[in-house]
């Protein structure tokens, strides 16, 4: 049974404009918190089972605010630890509310294959959003990468239109 609607940051530009959300059983934390590999993995997961709409081709933000309000469902709304700088060996102490956390939309002009003017330069380049399947495509390319041991493997690999195949490939086989 859902139990929220949320409002997407993307507000429809990707698709849908809200989802609904199902509070995800203690089964579902525990192999969530029992995972062992890519947090890209089970994060996706976890929300593809807890959501209504399939967030694949939606923008990454889409997917993490449905997380955080997800967290916001299991557990007190503000997370509060501390850790010790690795640099200077100092003590931080941190505060979160989740329910205040800021979330930048997209401007009502945007569109998926953006046109971006560098000031200076004013060099034109066509960008996009990282979508939830594009970065978990990026990151089965980097498990790939990272198991070949040697760079001179896959240099024949470019990080571009090329990347997208190779990760698929990978998936599959």
């Amino acid at each position: 049974m859902y139990v929220a609607r949320i409002q997407l940051p993307s507000k429809g530009k990707y698709g849908v404009s809200h989802v609904k959300v199902k509070r995800p059983t203690i089964g579902d934390l525990r192999d969530y918190l029992s995972f062992k590999g890519s947090s890209v993995l089970i994060k996706n997961e976890l929300v593809k089972k807890l959501c209504d709409t399939d967030l694949s081709e939606h923008p990454v933000g889409d997917r993490e605010f449905v997380f955080v309000n997800v967290r916001g469902m299991v557990s007190a709304p503000v997370i509060a630890d501390s850790f010790t700088c690795k640099h200077c060996e100092a003590g931080v102490d941190y505060r979160l509310d989740t329910r205040k956390v800021p979330v930048a939309e997209l401007p009502v002009s945007f569109v998926k294959d953006y046109e971006l003017e560098f000031p200076v330069c004013k060099t034109k380049k066509i960008v996009n959003i990282l979508t939830v399947e594009k970065e978990q495509l990026l990151q089965d390319f980097m498990q790939v990468y990272e198991e070949a041991g040697e760079e001179s493997s896959l240099q024949h690999i470019e990080l571009g239109k090329d990347l997208y195949t190779f990760a698929e490939k990978a998936r599959i086989q």
